[in-house]
């Protein structure tokens, strides 16, 4: 902990970001869901990613790595997502593609047509990674509250703590503590 006293993070403080978050993330969820199908919305990242760095600036200017990386995941899939978008209807419309086959067993031969799967995964993967970067960044901005909530002075207190068993989740949260520390030692 820093020599100086260190202005106390009150509820108020964060709850305004928080909302904000949660706000934001309700966004642009909906742009993907209740969209008949064919429909595109461009998703616009700004907000939330400003709010996650108000959010890092008002806790002491900092920007953890694991934060700095979703971050950029999120707008790349949001930009991904965009262009995507905004493609014409007309290039967009399924190209299908006719297989012409025959039966041995019969003298006649049929055609079928097979609809394109390609561009509905792709676009169906293209929503997922948006959502799966967005909670990304809702995870890490919440674990990175809870470590500062655990390291420094607050008025408040998580409601669920920090549960991991996975091994992986827990290499991150040893190395998002160890890079606070390492801020906390550079702010003495």
């Amino acid at each position: 902990m820093p020599a100086c006293h260190s202005k106390v993070i009150t509820f108020a403080d964060i709850s305004g970001f928080l909302e904000n978050v949660d706000k934001e993330s309700d966004k642009i969820t909906e742009k993907f869901c209740d969209v008949p199908q064919g429909v595109r919305n461009t998703v616009n990242p700004t907000q939330l990613l400003q709010t996650v760095k108000g959010i890092c600036v008002h806790l002491g200017n900092i920007q953890p790595v694991e934060i700095y990386r979703n971050l950029q995941a999120f707008a790349s899939a949001c930009d991904a997502w965009n262009k995507e978008a905004q493609k014409s209807p007309e290039s967009c419309q399924p190209v299908r593609r006719t297989v012409i086959g025959s039966d041995v067993s019969s003298r006649h031969s049929f055609v079928e047509i097979v609809p394109p799967e390609s561009k509905l995964n792709s676009e169906e993967s293209l929503k997922e990674t948006v959502l799966r970067t967005k909670e990304n960044v809702i995870d890490s901005v919440n674990m990175l509250i809870e470590m500062y909530s655990k390291s420094f002075p607050v008025s408040f207190q998580m409601k669920s703590p920090l549960e991991i068993t996975d091994t992986e989740e827990l290499g991150k949260l040893h190395f998002m503590s160890n890079f606070i520390l390492v801020i906390i030692s550079m702010l003495r």
